[in-house]
């Protein structure tokens, strides 16, 4: 994803105020403006071969990716917010490696979240897939011939002896 559509994305989530973004505490909504706008700024000051110094709040960065792993991994995802998570741990990810030159708690935490994000619609799928083996098992199970009931007979006699 490029730059320029990663902040479009970012930006549409988080002005439109949708229901995702407002579930977040104000604090938290705080924190993910904060860190964006900093990252912008830093990478106007790299385009601008300036150093952008180590003014800035250390564990900004780190608070919101603790927040998006707890959001991931206790609430369903929309497409919206899946969006969103994408383009903001790639603009992190990305501004890690220039800036931070590859922080690796920042790195583990966005491969993470990427990694639980790409297996969620596999998740889905396979829970889709074990609903319709389940219904399934429940009418064969409703269905038992004689030679298995005699089976299960036989089997409960060895287990006996």
């Amino acid at each position: 994803m490029e730059l320029k559509e990663c902040l479009n994305t970012i930006d549409n989530f988080l002005k439109k105020g949708s229901l995702r973004y407002q579930l977040l505490s104000a604090n938290t909504q705080e924190k993910f403006v904060k860190s964006v706008d900093m990252i912008k700024y830093h990478i106007d000051l790299m385009k601008k071969e300036l150093d952008p110094g180590e003014n800035y709040p250390k564990n900004l960065i780190p608070e919101t990716l603790s927040v998006l792993r707890k959001y991931i991994l206790e609430a369903p995802l929309d497409v919206e917010f899946r969006k969103f998570c994408v383009a903001y741990c790639e603009l992190v990810f990305n501004w890690n490696q220039n800036f931070k030159k590859g922080d690796e708690k920042i790195k583990e935490k966005v491969l993470f979240i990427i990694r639980i994000l790409d297996q969620h619609l596999t998740i889905l799928e396979s829970i889709d897939v074990l609903r319709q083996l389940l219904s399934q098992l429940k009418s064969f199970r409703e269905w038992t011939p004689p030679a298995f009931e005699l089976s299960k007979h036989y089997l409960n006699i060895l287990e006996e002896d």
